[in-house]
């Protein structure tokens, strides 16, 4: 249902939500079909807690639901995954489960490790759901070792004692993190953790083993159907349910498989000694290939202080892609990161808030291309196959992105809220009634700090633009953004709207379409000149010479057949007012692949030494760096139009 479009018929496993979630999007053709994003809930815990025996009490009281044992579907292969938290099974059963849903039901799935947050949270079908409610049974540590112990069919099990053991750990491990899981995990049973909602409290009287959640003054019932029915009645409904298990002392354990992995229990640890940064460099260079590798380096700098200034990706289009960044030491502090891979861009509005949820906020996104494999055995230079001519190699490239994400001194509050604005680019594509539209209707504070380019071949494209707001910021202005589609030549058409007082934010391309984004504001104008990439080091000090001053870049086509980005513009402005800013445009020739030469950062070291700031990164043929440094105000005003 979801792999094979309707309309291009092409099979795929990176479906598309739009931002409302009621539609599925094909990433290949862009055809929307209606979507059921329902709520998903989760019933967990260790073996011989009760997981079979609830779901069978359950089934035929609650039609609104499917209840689902997940044993059903376990295979052999699966063990292979152990170590990682077998991701496969429980995206099989995500999958399944948006299926089922689709019929106008929510599904409860009864399985030992879906009570575990981190098991589900971060796969990619974690976005066909609008929530997921997490439900762990459990009971006391001796009562569940004589059950398990009691099973003929794991008296039989090789190695039975610590396969034992191993449920046991489980089952205090859910008792224990039930409130530090993200997001919190209810746990049923001996632990009697309290609900902490409003005049809501949890009734253990039934049994050690069971918790009912009830309102206050009111009596709990399976009996009959309420006019609406809602997930909370559900939840409720289920947690009435467990209290069966006090008549079922002896529940049997359907599955001898090992838990869900689960997060360690930090062990407390002194504080440790402070980092004595008094020789260490100030600004340096770091260059990876690799995105896992760019990450980890990342994050051995970060624990010495160093944040992020600005970062690029650059080469290959696959994961030897390298990745450079240049950092800043920030003494006292310690910054860790983190990176979502994006080979779907629907779960753009996913991965922005749950990482802002555990601190992170965006830094950085990368554009990256996925070509078509390359057939060894096929012979290039033939023509007559299908697969060697160019158009052919261009319809089937898919272009997404990438995000890079850091905190700062492990902090756990969001302090950054994140929304997306998408739309279709291409012939007849109307961004102003998409992209516009959803930038018109943020709420104040929202303001745009990044633009993705998607989609595949020619004339297949869509535009995301990520709207970022400061949770900490009180009584933000309102700022009116303009999307602008060329028609014809896009800088005169960016400059028409300049000499009214709007200001470049930043734009790109994606195949022939290009795009750009400005901010209004209410006095003064601009004059905006591009500039190829590759002509920087001839052109850069004449522009700033003649007084513009540096705004950012105007981002290109990554395509199949090159390593270089396409048509990738610097964006530089003159303006009538403002303060007058010296730059500096450093180049770090690569002697070694991924080693800068000594000499160029020796003198961005000096520089930075001097105050110049880290202004942007680019490459073009090479490394470069833009530094800027604020000297004076500037005291006499220029024309816009004049070169």
């Amino acid at each position: 249902m979801f792999n094979a479009c309707a309309n291009c018929g092409r099979s795929h496993d990176g479906q598309m939500l739009d931002p409302s979630g009621a539609f599925l999007v094909c990433p290949l053709c862009g055809d929307r079909r209606p979507f059921r994003r329902l709520p998903l809930l989760l019933v967990g815990g260790p073996a011989g807690a009760g997981k079979s025996t609830t779901g069978a009490a359950l089934v035929g009281h609650i039609p609104e639901v499917v209840i689902l044992e997940t044993d059903i579907l376990w295979r052999r292969e699966f063990y292979a995954q152990a170590d990682a938290g077998y991701p496969d099974y429980f995206t099989l059963w995500l999958r399944l489960a948006a299926h089922i849903g689709q019929a106008g039901r929510p599904a409860a799935l009864f399985g030992a490790g879906f009570a575990v947050p981190h098991s589900v949270e971060p796969l990619a079908a974690r976005k066909f759901f609008s929530t997921v409610h997490y439900l762990g049974l459990v009971c006391a540590d001796e009562q569940l070792t004589a059950r398990l112990s009691q099973r003929p069919k794991w008296q039989r099990a090789p190695a039975h004692a610590k396969l034992i053991a191993e449920h046991v750990k489980f089952n205090r491990w859910l008792k224990e993190h039930a409130e530090t899981t993200a997001p919190p995990d209810r746990h049923d049973g001996y632990g009697r953790r309290r609900d902490r909602r409003p005049g809501r409290r949890l009734d253990t009287r039934a049994s050690d083993r069971s918790a009912v959640c009830k309102p206050r003054g009111r009596k709990a019932s399976v009996k009959g159907r309420a006019s609406m029915f809602t997930f909370q009645h559900l939840k409720a409904l289920l947690l009435f349910a467990a209290s069966l298990l006090a008549l079922q002392a002896n529940a049997a354990a359907q599955s001898g498989r090992r838990p869900s992995r689960l997060a360690p229990t930090p062990a407390p640890t002194p504080a440790p000694e402070p980092i004595n940064t008094t020789n260490f460099e100030q600004v340096k260079l770091l260059v990876a290939r690799g995105l896992d590798d760019f990450v980890k380096d990342l994050n051995e700098q970060g624990r010495l202080g160093y944040r992020v200034e600005k970062s690029v990706s650059y080469g290959n289009k696959d994961e030897r892609r390298k990745y450079a960044a240049v950092l800043r030491l920030d003494p006292g502090h310690k910054y860790e990161y983190a990176h979502d891979r994006m080979p779907d861009n629907v779960l753009y509005g996913h991965p922005l808030n749950y990482h802002a949820r555990r601190g992170y906020n965006l830094v950085e996104s990368y554009a990256v291309t996925q070509c078509p494999p390359v057939n060894y055995a096929a012979d290039s230079s033939d023509q007559t196959n299908p697969d060697n001519w160019p158009i052919m190699k261009m319809l089937n490239t898919v272009k997404s992105s990438v995000f890079l994400f850091m905190r700062r001194d492990g902090a756990a509050e969001q302090t950054r809220d994140y929304k997306l604005a998408t739309g279709q680019v291409g012939s007849g594509e109307n961004l102003q009634e998409t992209v516009q539209a959803a930038i018109d209707k943020a709420p104040p504070g929202f303001r745009p700090i990044r633009l993705l380019f998607t989609g595949s071949g020619l004339i297949l494209g869509g535009v995301s633009i990520v709207l970022e707001r400061d949770m900490n910021e009180r009584a933000p202005a309102k700022v009116e953004y303009q999307v602008v589609k060329e028609r014809k030549d896009l800088v005169k058409e960016i400059n028409q709207l300049a000499a009214d007082g709007a200001r470049y934010v930043g734009g790109g391309r994606i195949a022939a379409f290009k795009v750009a984004l400005l901010a209004r504001r209410p006095a003064g104008s601009s004059d905006y000149t591009f500039l190829d990439d590759n002509k920087s080091a001839q052109e850069f000090d004449r522009l700033i010479a003649a007084g513009y001053s540096y705004q950012g870049m105007m981002g290109g086509n990554l395509n199949c057949e090159s390593e270089e980005v396409a048509s990738q513009k610097l964006v530089f402005a003159r303006e009538a007012a403002g303060p007058i800013r010296q730059y500096k445009l450093l180049s770090l020739p690569e002697p070694q692949p991924g080693k800068p030469a000594a000499a160029a950062l020796s003198e961005l070291q000096r520089l930075a030494g001097e105050g110049f700031q880290i202004r942007d990164i680019f490459y073009a043929y090479g490394l470069h760096v833009i530094l800027e440094k604020q000297t004076e105000a500037r005291a006499s005003s220029v024309q816009p139009g004049a070169r």
